[in-house]
């Protein structure tokens, strides 16, 4: 059996450093040149060396107790993040079985159209093109600024509010094409845009606001798609001014301030509103699904 070499002095030390590492190891390099530098001296006595090993222990529970801090102000601020990011659900409120409401008017015109909630207008008394241009499936009717529709209109009102004052939003845009996004909540700081034969992707389940910042158009051909268990009935778009609807399909409760147009062909999984002042406008062919 071959003896075991003879140390040196600094073969001790090296011996002693990879000892202490391999049982505490939060020790760093910086700790064993602190203690060559407090006088270089050899380590050839006992009680030095348990001076040494206190020494790195403390410095170790020190380190554990500052990454101990470091990652929990870490994870309490990744979700303060989380919570700001995140949309809640939003209400409908009387609102909830209308798939199209105007403030002043409504307007079917074009070939027939069909529409799978109530229809309704307030405070405004003017719907045209039905029945001649529009079936209201069953069980759901019109309303011309009746009870039914005057508190619709509230609800439609306040949900635009709230809509347009949550904050935490991330701004994205202006065009919509080729974005895929998850549940959250976005801002447009003036128009968003689907351009023609566009695709845009809302990924996961969840809440979805978009702030538009003045008007939104979805142009000929675009299409909004859902995958990952994303839902319609979550898709919430507030829109400052017009919202303008020519794709394929689009999907979610649109709210605007001013007027939605749905163009020809058009089909909405969802809902057209506006608020009291605002129009809506069907070009023909179209189809709106209540969520």
């Amino acid at each position: 059996m071959c003896d075991e070499p003879r140390r040196t002095t600094n073969d001790n030390f090296q011996f002693q450093k990879t000892k202490v590492l391999r049982n505490f190891g939060f020790a760093t390099e910086m700790v064993f040149m602190t203690l060559r530098w407090m006088g270089g001296k050899e380590m050839h006595s006992a009680s030095h060396f348990s001076e040494v090993l206190f020494i790195i222990k403390e410095e170790t529970n020190m380190l554990k107790l500052k990454m101990f801090y470091r990652c929990l102000f870490l994870s309490f601020s990744l979700a303060l993040f989380s919570l700001a990011q995140t949309a809640t659900a939003q209400t409908l409120g009387d609102a909830e079985s209308f798939a199209v409401l105007g403030g002043s008017t409504v307007t079917f015109g074009g070939t027939m159209s069909t529409v799978t909630g109530d229809v309704g207008v307030s405070p405004g008394t003017v719907i045209t093109g039905h029945p001649v241009n529009v079936t209201i499936v069953p069980p759901y009717t019109l309303h011309v600024n009746d009870g039914a529709a005057v508190a619709a209109q509230t609800a439609v009102t306040a949900l635009y509010i709230e809509l347009d004052t949550t904050g935490g939003a991330t701004v994205i845009g202006p065009q919509l094409s080729g974005e895929t996004v998850g549940p959250g909540i976005y801002a447009f700081s003036a128009e968003a845009d689907l351009a023609a034969n566009g695709l845009f992707t809302l990924d996961g389940a969840g809440i979805y606001i978009f702030q538009v910042g003045s008007a939104l158009t979805a142009n000929v051909g675009s299409d909004v798609s859902l995958i990952n268990d994303a839902s319609a009935c979550d898709v919430f778009w507030q829109v400052t001014s017009d919202a303008t609807l020519n794709g394929d399909t689009f999907v979610g409760t649109v709210v605007a301030k001013d007027s939605v147009t749905v163009g020809v062909g058009a089909v909405l999984d969802g809902r057209a509103l506006t608020t009291s002042l605002g129009a809506v406008t069907m070009a023909g062919n179209n189809t709106i699904n209540i969520l």
